[in-house]
């Protein structure tokens, strides 16, 4: 016999409404309310719920309604919180935990303690929801963890770490709470469930709606609450086998309670498709066989439709296109639910661009914010020296100097930017910035489009405001109270902090820098900036913040806000591996085996919940679309394995992949996408380019690499050599490969000829008598080269000690080649006529010569082209430098590279020469 106070909802049957339906019938005394409480587990769904039981009462002639009293279980249970508790609020909680293992540096060892702090509070919290004590001794523990691992004696050695650390953080946590007075959360929240028990009264009614307990003090709570008569209990579903996915995490809490609830609802054929879906007793083919001789037309096609994008692009503009369809369509609520958060903002934003509201229960981490990134380009400034790239973030921040006009800011930034940073070639250092000021204004003083005082003083102040962060980083440690101290510093001085109290998302940021100093004060210790920044990070990835709500018709939420919900329609997105069911949690202690002994939540556990969930949304909504995308950035993205079940069991059953054909052609139609257009005519239609060169137009003289710009890219060369069109330098931090190799360039050019302000070059015969005098001078040649690049970056010092390596083997190879052939010329420059009409150019590392010819020689540290590029004419450096040295009294015998590779490898490559060398020569010129 079932329980009258447990109510089983369906699955095609609202949660929300089917209980306020039920309150509306069986109360008197209509329109008063007053003395129901109405629990939920999300505030999100309170609307919803209070228009259903509006709906209800006004179909009785009750148009308005004294109360319900409609609670979160938190709120809830705050009522029945013991007064005489204070209670340990979250950020103290962490940096208790954190400071204990500081102060345990061996259990800490090199892993995180901000993370391992995470780890295991979520551990202990757990412990302490099920119930499961560590023992006071260490020894008594292990031999416990050694039995849950099943592990003889013998075996327990690599584990009594993670005994000790567990065991020595679980005590001096409590008594640390202990000596502070404050009180566990967790254990608070138990004895309020205790306290909830003892403190019924007979006329309050109570409907706890989607309450699903996950521990054993939970489940054991609902047992006791439903044995009261005045406590309703409403689950949702319809459980029927051990042997279906879906229904054994519900069949498994409803054993644990006892209860026993009556369900003789047959189940309709959508339903009964479904459940055979996730059904593990048979092979999928024979389900599918049986389903299809049971019901011969499939009930989902009507309902339920899948969409494959290629990519997360399309799959954003597919969802559009869907919501839109059904607006049209006269559909006034529709969810969208995704667990990924990259793809909901980019839906909202496209949605927001044609006019559609959204209500978003999701929101977003604190990070993601412009006025987190403003935040981060500060603390990157001061890491980095005030880098470019990090600084001029800073200087575009929305949130930097509110006190200055927009346009000046905007204006004096441009100009760092562009003339310091870009053309000076300046990437980091205050000073630095401030000096290319100095000299550019002494170089350009009448040109210069700025005051430079101005730009000067736009440093200057932010350098001063930045000094309390400066200060901390350059310490050597600091207690956090002090840093984060700096840091609002900081904020107000730089303006930041006005400006975050006009912003929805900055306002949220500075409530929760408010609480981290309220914890600060309470409980701080000494830290070195790392643990700062963990401790900041940390607080920006684990807050959120939602916008305010539209009041649209398109609700946009996660998987959990979203199931006990009914819609018009619903777009469940992003279904892929990585998401549903998605990576767990991961926690570093104790193994699914151990923690399923001891009552935890597991990986198994996890899964289950979570497919219950999605399950459950396949029947909230008459309409539903489920998308995935299929590759990003040409990787491929797996689907949810729910979903690779749903569209191979259907294919089996009925010949059909469930993919909506309709929305795939009208995205591919282009005609589909809301634009927002600035003018109020469209543009001309443009044609394509044919751009033409005029004689004035043309290049003088053409280089090797000119040349070869040609031939891969006319477009280019058009854009580059005849429109004189650059793009804009990047700035440089690190040496770069091809400079790396203008620094081997010039020590070669200064050891074999005269180069002013570098050593060399080396004046005597080279031979192997004084082989180690011509490594040194090389050495010492390589030193000045190398010299600011070092001081700039220790990073240079890879290439500098690259090419010190292949020294001593380049010395060897001059040395036997010294014997036949001898250096004639180093960075020849050379410009010749070809028939009168063209002139070519170009700068010849080296040219050495015999009795009977020249042999030109050009440096690579870098790639060189394949062998059959060359002779086949599609790369074109050496034949053309023997064009270059037609000229000449003596005749060109060969042109090669000479590879100066990495850890002292130097070998010649390629040498053309003889006929090969003089036909590929005359093709080149020809062609040209």
């Amino acid at each position: 016999m079932g329980q009258p106070n447990i109510h089983l909802i369906s699955l095609d049957e609202s949660p929300l409404d089917t209980a306020a339906a039920h309150i509306i019938q069986h109360t008197s005394g209509l329109p008063d309310l007053a003395h129901i409480q109405i629990i939920l587990d999300d505030i999100a769904s309170a609307p919803s719920l209070r228009h259903s039981l509006l709906s209800h009462a006004g179909a009785k002639g009750y148009p308005a309604l004294l109360g319900p009293e409609i609670l979160t279980l938190e709120q809830w249970l705050h009522v029945y919180t013991p007064g005489n508790v204070t209670i340990c609020p979250e950020q103290a909680r962490l940096l208790i935990l954190v400071e204990a293992l500081y102060n345990a540096p061996k259990l800490l060892g090199q892993a995180n303690a901000w993370s391992l702090a995470d780890s295991l509070l979520g551990l202990f919290d757990e412990l302490t929801l099920n119930r499961v004590s560590i023992h006071e001794d260490l020894d008594a523990f292990a031999n416990n963890l050694a039995r849950w691992y099943s592990l003889k004696h013998t075996e327990f050695h690599g584990l009594q770490h993670e005994a000790a650390l567990v065991h020595q953080l679980w005590h001096a946590w409590h008594t640390q709470l202990q000596a502070q007075g404050l009180a566990d959360p967790v254990t608070v929240k138990i004895q309020a469930m205790q306290n909830s028990l003892q403190s019924q009264h007979a006329r309050v009614e109570r409907h706890f709606i989607g309450i699903e307990p996950t521990s054993y003090s939970e489940t054991e709570w609902i047992k006791a609450l439903a044995s009261q008569s005045s406590n309703h209990i409403w689950l949702h579903g319809n459980p029927r086998s051990h042997h279906n996915l879906a229904d054994q995490g519900m069949l498994e809490f409803i054993e644990k309670t006892g209860w026993q609830i009556d369900s003789d609802r047959k189940p309709n054929d959508y339903e009964h498709v479904l459940h055979s879906v996730f059904d593990t007793e048979r092979q999928l083919v024979d389900r599918a066989e049986a389903v299809r001789e049971s019901i011969p037309r499939s009930p989902l096609t009507e309902r339920l439709k899948l969409f494959s994008a290629h990519n997360a692009e399309q799959e954003a503009h597919a969802i559009d296109l869907q919501v839109r369809q059904w607006l049209l369509e006269g559909k006034t609520r529709i969810g969208i639910v995704t667990e990924n958060r990259r793809l909901a903002r980019r839906v909202r934003a496209i949605l927001e661009r044609a006019d559609v509201l959204l209500q978003d229960g999701a929101g977003w981490a604190l990070s993601t914010t412009r006025a987190a990134a403003c935040i981060e380009a500060l603390m990157l400034c001061i890491e980095d020296d005030f880098a470019s790239d990090s600084l001029l973030d800073l200087l575009k921040s929305p949130f930097l100097f509110p006190d200055t006009q927009p346009e000046t800011l905007k204006k004096l930034t441009y100009r760092l930017e562009h003339d310091i940073i870009n053309n000076e070639g300046i990437a980091s250092h205050l000073q630095r910035y401030k000096n290319g000021i100095q000299d550019r204004v002494e170089r350009l003083t009448d040109i210069w489009p700025v005051n430079p005082a101005n730009v000067i003083a736009l440093l200057d102040r932010v350098d001063e405001a930045s000094k309390p962060l400066q200060a901390i980083y350059k310490g050597r440690n600091a207690s956090l109270l002090s840093a984060l101290q700096a840091l609002l510093e900081s904020l107000h001085a730089l303006g930041i902090y006005a400006a975050m109290q006009d912003d929805a998302a900055g306002l949220r940021i500075l409530q929760m820098l408010d609480n981290m100093h309220n914890a600060g004060e309470r409980h701080s210790f000494e830290t070195n900036w790392q643990g700062f920044r963990a401790w900041l990070g940390r607080n920006m990835e684990t807050h959120y913040f939602r916008p305010s709500s539209s009041g649209g018709p398109v609700v946009l939420c996660s998987l959990n806000q979203a199931i006990h919900q009914k819609f018009d329609a619903l777009v469940i997105a992003g279904i892929e591996q990585d998401y549903l069911p998605g990576a767990p949690t991961r926690s570093p202690f104790f193994n699914d085996a151990v923690r399923q002994q001891l009552g935890l939540i597991t990986r198994r556990t996890t899964n289950r919940t979570r497919l219950y969930q999605f399950y459950r949304l396949l029947f909230a909504a008459p309409s539903i679309l489920l998308t995935h995308r299929q590759e990003e950035d040409g990787e491929p993205i797996g689907e949810s394995p729910w979903l690779s079940a749903i569209r191979t069991f259907h294919e089996h059953a009925y010949d059909d992949n469930l993919q909506n054909i309709q929305l795939h052609a009208l995205l591919q139609t282009g005609k589909t996408e809301v634009m927002r257009c600035d003018t109020l005519q469209l543009p001309d239609k443009q044609q394509r380019p044919a751009p033409a060169v005029h004689g004035t137009q043309l290049p003088h003289a053409i280089s090797a690499t000119a040349y070869q710009q040609l031939l891969n890219c006319p477009y280019q060369f058009f854009a580059a050599r005849c429109l004189e069109l650059k793009p804009p330098e990047e700035i440089q931090k690190v040496l770069s490969k091809k400079e790396y190799g203008e620094r081997v360039h010039l020590c070669l050019q200064a050891f074999h000829s005269n180069l002013e302000r570098y050593p060399g070059p080396f004046e005597q015969e080279l031979t192997v008598n004084n082989r180690d005098a011509a490594i040194q001078l090389m050495l010492e040649i390589t030193d000045v080269v190398f010299q600011f690049d070092l001081k700039d970056n220790y990073t240079h010092r890879g290439w500098y000690h690259q090419w010190r390596e292949v020294i001593p083997t380049y010395i060897d190879w001059q040395i036997a080649r010294n014997q036949t052939i001898k250096v004639y010329a180093v960075e020849a420059a050379k410009e010749i006529n070809i028939d009168n009409k063209l002139m070519i150019k170009g700068r010849l590392d080296r040219i050495d010569s015999d009795a009977d010819g020249l042999y030109v020689l050009d440096y690579k540290t870098g790639s060189t082209p394949r062998k059959y590029e060359i002779q086949n004419g599609e790369k074109i450096q050496l034949p053309f430098y023997a064009l270059l040295c037609n000229d000449e009294a003596l005749p060109i015998k060969q042109v090669e590279y000479l590879q100066l590779g990495q850890h002292g490898q130097f070998k010649p490559v390629f040498p053309q020469a003889g006929e090969e060398l003089e036909e590929l020569a005359e093709k080149i010129g020809a062609r040209l």
